[in-house]
């Protein structure tokens, strides 16, 4: 019941609908040579998915913290093939009835879900201009350039520089003393990441500059940064690019900017240009 009722327990359950030939790996449980090894492979399975209702949920697309189950799963639905079809009663030419009502119930679920459409996706940030504009700031790298950034992962890999993940997930400062985002992704502590005075802030969305931007602890180092308004072909889908907070003391910061076609503008300025920062958010 807590499953069912809980969010992320939704999830899980919502996976197991889209992929419900993994059912046959309960009938694995069936047969008794084969109920050990089913027992694991659902064994392991449980133990991610109490992961990922532990973790309060993913943002990211793809069950991604229930994939490493998916092996398990997928052995588990052979062995399961094994009790389901061929038990003993089966091959005396006698009539199996809940292995029968098992193997028709799974095979009816996945006609189902293989009539319904797949959803379009679109993932937040297209990796080649990820790579293009990552690649730009690598030229340009200088001793000392770290970044504090909620794209942990492509940004600070191609990038090649130190980084703060900005959503506690790789930082034990963070993730024992910042707050939960809303929607899952990890922690937040604006004031530890203030204090770190980085040379970048990299945000996937512009709503993330803000979040930073209009905290009291941010408030001392507000005109200490420029924003780099990238040039259109760095925008994700034409719509933004990522924005980026550089420090005004940075080494070389101008001749970054002109390397990579962009404007060092004022972060608040910008941000209100660009409507993402209203005038209630700094009262």
């Amino acid at each position: 019941m807590v499953l069912l009722r809980s969010t992320d327990g939704q999830t899980v359950l919502a996976f197991l609908s889209r992929h419900p030939m993994f059912g046959f790996a309960l009938g694995g449980l069936l047969l008794q040579r084969a109920r050990y090894a089913g027992a694991a492979c659902i064994t392991l399975f449980a133990g991610c998915a109490a992961v990922f209702i532990w973790n309060g949920g993913d943002w990211m697309p793809n069950d991604r913290l229930i994939a490493p189950a998916i092996p398990a799963l997928a052995m588990g639905a052979g062995i399961g093939l094994r009790g389901v079809f061929f038990h003993a009663e089966q091959k005396a030419g006698r009539w199996h009835l809940s292995s029968s009502l098992f193997a028709a119930c799974v095979l009816a679920m996945g006609i189902y879900a293989g009539l319904k459409p797949l959803a379009p996706h679109r993932e937040p940030v297209v990796l080649e201009q990820m790579r293009l504009l990552t690649s730009e700031l690598r030229k340009s790298r200088v001793d000392g350039d770290n970044v504090a950034s909620d794209i942990a992962g492509s940004l600070p890999y191609y990038w090649g520089i130190p980084a703060i993940d900005a959503c506690g997930l790789c930082d034990a400062h963070i993730a024992r003393t910042g707050k939960r985002i809303f929607d899952g992704i990890g922690k937040v502590n604006w004031g530890y990441l203030a204090s770190r005075k980085p040379v970048f802030f990299a945000f996937n969305f512009p709503q993330g500059a803000v979040r930073l931007y209009v905290t009291d602890e941010f408030e001392p180092f507000r005109d200490k940064y420029h924003l780099l308004r990238l040039p259109p072909r760095y925008h994700q889908y034409d719509l933004v690019p990522p924005t980026i907070f550089v420090r005004k003391d940075r080494p070389n910061v101008r001749k970054l900017a002109e390397n990579m076609g962009a404007q060092l503008v004022d972060p608040g300025e910008e941000l209100r240009r660009t409507g993402f920062l209203k005038p209630y958010h700094l009262r």
